[in-house]
C-alpha cells in the first residue's frame, strides 16, 4: 500500500517505530510492550531510494497483544529500525500466524525520481498536481500466513480493509502527536 503524507519523513518514523504506545491509537491491539534494551548498529539502509546510504539500525523486541471479539492473540515481535527509513516487525511465537512480518518504508518526496512520480501519478496515488503538502511517500505492507485455512480465508476478505485503517490509524496519530497539517 502506498500512501502520500503531509508529515516529514522523520515525523512518521517516529510514530512508527514508538511501539510502546500502539496500545493507545493502532486498531484491534489491545497491548504493546517493548522489552530490553535496543541493539544498534550501523548499517547500510535497505531501502532501494536510500541508496545504500549508512543508517543506525536498531533491534528490539516487542510484546503485541491483538484482539477482535472474542478472538484474543499475544506475541512476540522483533522489530527492525533504519533509521528514519524503515521499521519492520516479525512475528514470533504466534499461535494463530504462521508468518506476520509487517513493514513500514518512509521516502522523502525529495528522493523519489521524476519517473516514479510520473508513475505515481498515472496509477492515482497521487493527483496529477504536486502538492507542496507531500513530504513523504509511505510504502506499507503486511505478509501474513495463518495456520488455520479457514481463518486464512476469513482474512482474506478483510486484509485490504485492515490495511486501510491500520495506515489510517498511523497518519492520525501523527497529527495528534504532531498537529493538524
Amino acid at each position: 500500500m502506498l500512501d502520500w503524507v503531509s508529515f516529514s519523513q522523520e515525523e512518521f518514523y517516529n510514530v512508527v517505530v514508538d511501539v510502546a504506545q500502539y496500545r493507545h491509537f493502532v486498531p484491534w491491539c489491545t497491548d504493546s510492550v517493548v522489552h530490553g534494551i535496543p541493539r544498534e548498529s550501523s548499517a547500510v539502509c535497505s531501502v532501494p531510494e536510500a541508496k545504500g546510504t549508512e543508517i543506525s539500525r536498531c533491534i528490539s523486541h516487542a510484546d503485541l497483544g491483538i484482539g477482535f471479539k472474542a478472538f484474543k492473540e499475544t506475541y512476540t515481535s522483533q522489530v527492525i529500525s533504519e533509521s528514519p527509513w524503515k521499521v519492520q516487525a516479525i512475528a514470533h511465537d504466534a499461535s494463530i500466524f504462521r508468518r506476520l512480518v509487517t513493514s513500514w518504508e518512509f521516502i522523502p518526496y525529495t528522493c523519489i525520481p521524476p519517473t516514479t512520480l510520473a508513475r505515481l501519478s498515472q496509477r492515482h496515488i497521487m493527483n496529477s498536481k504536486i502538492h507542496a503538502d507531500y513530504k513523504c511517500l509511505v510504502r506499507f505492507g503486511i505478509d501474513f500466513e495463518l495456520n488455520s485455512v479457514l481463518y486464512s480465508q476469513v482474512a482474506d476478505l478483510f486484509f485490504n480493509q485492515v490495511c486501510k485503517e491500520m495506515s489510517h490509524a498511523f497518519t492520525s496519530r501523527c497529527k495528534q502527536v504532531y498537529g493538524q497539517r
